[in-house]
């Protein structure tokens, strides 16, 4: 994820707004982590949305053989 946030813009504008060079390459490396471990890949995202979808489905079939066997159920009682 390393293209989301711009660590060195980011250095230079704390130097621009007074910190030291040491100060601001240490809070570039530190807001890099921070950013870097909450973002997630769209990869990522497409393939979780896939896995859920496929879960979705086998619920919506295991619902649709048990409503079809308590229609059968229903129709032999009658």
């Amino acid at each position: 994820m390393s293209d989301n946030f711009d660590s060195l813009a980011y250095s230079n504008d704390l130097i621009r707004g007074g910190f030291s060079r040491e100060q601001a390459e240490a809070l570039a490396s530190a807001m890099f982590r921070l950013v870097d471990s909450q973002l997630v890949s769209k990869a990522y995202l497409d393939q979780r949305l896939s896995d859920l979808k496929a879960q979705l489905l086998q619920v919506m079939f295991g619902a649709l053989v048990v409503q079809g066997g308590l229609i059968v159920g229903l129709l032999k009682l009658l």
